[in-house]
């Protein structure tokens, strides 16, 4: 039907030509400063020409006059719903006017004007159920009183002009067009931190809205131009010219699209972002049993995603403790069929980790947006110094794609709990009209706190000897059923199982050791299940009788692995140069939870060169000791965090977690030092290894006990300035305020060493954060502007704290231009 509709004609035509509004914005006065002004304000600077009350007047007009030809003019109409617009005359006019436009275009078969209801402070419902007679403490004012009773409503004069059941007809109809919500969690008080983010969400989705059904309205009247005949002038020509406009106009709504995303060129592309995982991993996402529902949890967990009954606004959550497999699930979904196509926006995975803080939720919430297309939108979410707007880009940049946001291994730690939990949630009321499929959220923690967010569903150790847990041991050792259940291995295979305790990871590494064996074995293949079980055995963490989990055995699968190692490097036995494989496995303690390291930096730290570096990883990968990870041709590792857990316990044995921090300084500090790293290279140019660096030297010196050297990383202007060119300054204000915790503690428990020195240190650092983040508006600067910045926010400090003195010597040696600014303040 609506393709056959003509333009609209009549008496509007006239007015159209000389300047007739795009959109015409209808609201009650209380929604004006925070809904419909910023609507307009956005919409005018993407080109649309809007009408919004009197201001958009000029001198002279006739208001009345001038309120009644835009409304009957303009191609798309908002209604941004309220207790006030409905009690209002003024507003309720308005409407009446559109749909009478709207009801008479579709008897005429015209193109109608497009009305896009917004339910901001007036839901669906209670448009259907409206009731201010009956439930007059429903719709009360700022000061208590009843908007229908101040409004007059119930007056006869406004009674006559339009009855309550006429306004109750004209809400229902409005009701039945498809509009935009209003989150339903935003309740729009003063107090509401949801609120904000909530209203900026709901007018870039409104921008969004209006602007496509501009563009498809400008299409339809070139097109119908183009095909129209004419009698008056050459047929050929206009087609030529129309050809031409249309080109234009296709370049100016290319633009303009560009514009939106980030504003400076930024175009969105729909991403898997996401590892795969080890070919040694056995998940079943399609699994289902004779009664056709799904049967294992990963098959569970993939229909709670898709289900679209419940928890449309987070999805489901993985829950259960470390090792039963919930990250190979997460991962195994983001990369599913069914999955992706039903997540057309990309599949984005983000993990977090027992060492997660909001800094790294915002490094990572960056990190998708760019895997999408946003280059620049993520510079600017970099930018922000509060999360709530950083989310608010997040979501503005997704919010017409439907996709599937997954975040393993979410913990209640640091400065994150379940309120910014509950604010991501945020980003599944993304993409379509009511009705469509929306956007959704898929969690897994370990944190029982979390454990009531979305649909929840337990994974736990499987059963022993059951059949989910001999396919994984299978799969694993690559092994077909024939091997297995040969009597020369059926014993070891059942004993192996037993001690494994059904536990997925304990699995997947005596699946990987014994098909190292396998490969090497130069006897009877199926003697590799009885050399295996008898080197598991001699382990002193397994003693007696079969533990009762594969928790309590883990620890034996990991040690047997290293010392599968150990006896299969060849001549050189078990060392490479003077590290053994126990060795390189220990030094990986200085890695934090959900973490990958580049192999330059591990080669350094075991100190080989890079083809022996990646050489002994595989290796240790192959006995599901470390995940071998390539990205833009550079390899990393990454530990699960319970055979991390064992590699930090092996250390505290041996050298010390201390030991292999301050080692791991020693390497960071190497290739000309930290500091060089802020004149190195930028963007594009930065290598994995500065990358790694930057982004864990707080917490490696710390953990290195190199308090001193800490400190002087953060009352160094230099290493600031680098700080804000890489939009880390989240990092480091957590960094700095950890320490300075620290001291003030050391200086409030009486330990020695915490004089007026570290007292003025410790000042100085909450100073240079405090500048830090007040200076990151200006990060695009050059550096020169960046130290000019810094330097006016701390050198009112200059008499008071020899600390600020250096550091301000400091940047005249990078900035000498400062000095005019210092001599002009009398320093």
């Amino acid at each position: 039907m609506q393709e056959s509709f003509r333009q609209e004609t009549g008496p509007s035509r006239k007015r159209r030509e000389i300047q007739s509004p795009d959109v015409f914005i209808s609201h009650a006065g209380p929604d004006k400063l925070l809904i419909a002004r910023p609507l307009s304000e956005k919409l005018q600077a993407h080109g649309l020409n809007c009408f919004l009350d009197k201001t958009s007047m000029e001198p002279g007009d006739c208001g009345e006059d001038e309120m009644t030809k835009a409304i009957e003019s303009a191609k798309v109409g908002v209604f941004i719903l309220s207790p006030e617009f409905a009690a209002r005359k003024w507003t309720m006019r308005e409407l009446r006017c559109f749909l009478r436009r709207r009801r008479e275009a579709i008897g005429s078969e015209m193109r109608p004007p497009t009305l896009i209801p917004v339910f901001y402070r007036l839901s669906i419902r209670e448009c259907r159920e409206l009731e201010p007679e009956l439930e007059p403490d429903r719709y009360r004012d700022d000061e208590g009183n009843n908007i229908f009773e101040v409004e007059k409503f119930f007056s006869l004069e406004r009674q006559r002009e339009a009855s309550t059941d006429t306004v109750k007809r004209e809400l229902q109809e409005l009701a039945g067009i498809t509009g935009i919500e209003n989150h339903d969690r935003a309740t729009n008080l003063p107090g509401d931190e949801f609120g904000p983010l909530a209203r900026a969400h709901l007018v870039e989705r409104v921008f969004l809205w209006v602007k496509k059904k501009s563009e498809e309205q400008e299409d339809d009247r070139l097109h119908d131009r183009i095909l129209r005949p004419s009698t008056s002038i050459d047929t050929r020509t206009a087609v030529e010219q129309e050809a031409d406009h249309l080109h234009d106009g296709v370049q100016q709504v290319s633009a303009a699209v560009e514009s939106i995303r980030g504003g400076r060129g930024d175009v969105f592309r729909a991403s898997i972002r996401a590892e795969r995982n080890p070919a040694s991993i056995c998940v079943k996402l399609d699994s289902h049993g004779s009664d056709g529902f799904p049967n294992t949890c990963e098959s569970l967990l993939k229909a709670a995603v898709l289900r679209r009954d419940r928890n449309e606004q987070v999805g489901a959550t993985a829950v259960g403790q470390g090792g039963v497999g919930k990250t190979c699930a997460l991962r195994a979904i983001a990369h599913d069929i069914e999955i992706k196509a039903e997540f057309s926006g990309g599949v984005y995975f983000v993990s977090l980790g027992k060492d997660g803080n909001v800094g790294r939720l915002i490094e990572e919430l960056c990190v998708i947006v760019e895997a999408s297309g946003g280059k620049q939108t993520a510079a600017e979410m970099r930018e922000q110094s509060e999360f709530g707007r950083v989310l608010a880009k997040v979501q503005a940049w997704f919010c017409s794609h439907v996709c599937l946001f997954i975040i393993d291994d979410v913990w209640v730690v640091n400065d994150i709990d379940t309120n910014i939990l509950q604010k991501l949630s945020v980003l599944a009321d993304t993409a379509g009209d009511s009705g469509e499929r929306r956007s959704r959220l898929l969690y897994s923690t370990r944190d029982r706190e979390l454990y009531q967010i979305g649909e929840r569903v337990a994974f736990e150790p499987r059963e022993r000897v059951g059949k989910e847990a001999v396919d994984m041991l299978v799969h694993a050792s690559a092994a077909n059923r024939e091997e297995v259940d040969d009597t020369r291995c059926k014993e070891a295979v059942g004993e192996i199982l037993e001690m494994c305790g059904g536990l997925p990871l304990a699995l997947n590494v005596a699946g990987t050791s014994v098909r190292y064996m396998r490969e090497r074995w130069e006897g009877e293949v199926s003697e590799a299940w009885g050399e295996y079980l008898s080197r598991m055995k001699s382990r002193n963490t397994i003693r007696g009788e079969s533990p009762k989990d594969g928790y309590l055995s883990l620890d034996g699968t990991l040690h047997t692995s290293l010392d599968i190692l150990g006896s299969n490097v060849g001549s050189s036995g078990e060392t490479v140069g003077e590290f053994s494989f126990r060795k390189m496995h220990r030094s990986l303690c200085i890695m934090k939870k959900q973490d990958r390291i580049p192999l330059c930096l591990v080669g350094d730290l075991w100190e080989i060169g890079d083809e022996w570096t990646e050489r002994c990883a595989k290796e240790m990968e192959r006995v599901g000791l470390v995940e071998l990870q390539y990205e833009k041709g550079c390899g990393g590792l990454r530990v699960h965090d319970l055979t991390h857990d064992f590699a930090v316990e092996e250390a505290k044995k041996k050298e010390g977690v201390e030991e292999w921090c301050k080692k791991m300084v020693d390497v960071c500090k190497a290739r000309g030092g930290l500091l060089e790293m802020s004149e190195g290279r930028d963007g594009e140019g930065k290598s994995a290894r500065e990358e790694y660096v930057f982004e864990n030297i707080y917490r490696i010196l710390k953990q290195g006990g190199c308090v001193e050297e800490l400190k002087r990383l953060f009352l160094s202007a230099r290493w600031v300035k680098t700080v804000l060119q890489r939009g880390g300054v989240w990092q480091y204000e957590e960094a700095v305020k950890g320490l300075s915790r620290d001291l003030k503690r050391k200086r409030e428990g009486g330990k020695p060493g915490m004089g007026r020195v570290d007292e003025d240190a410790a000042d100085a650092m909450v100073l240079m954060m405090r500048a830090a983040r007040l200076s990151v508006p200006f990060c695009g600067e050059s550096s020169a502007g960046i130290y000019f910045q810094l330097f006016g926010r701390v050198k009112h400090k200059a008499h008071d704290s020899g600390c600020v003195r250096k550091i301000l010597e400091e940047i005249e040696r990078f900035a000498p231009y400062v000095r005019t600014v210092r001599t002009g303040c009398g320093l």
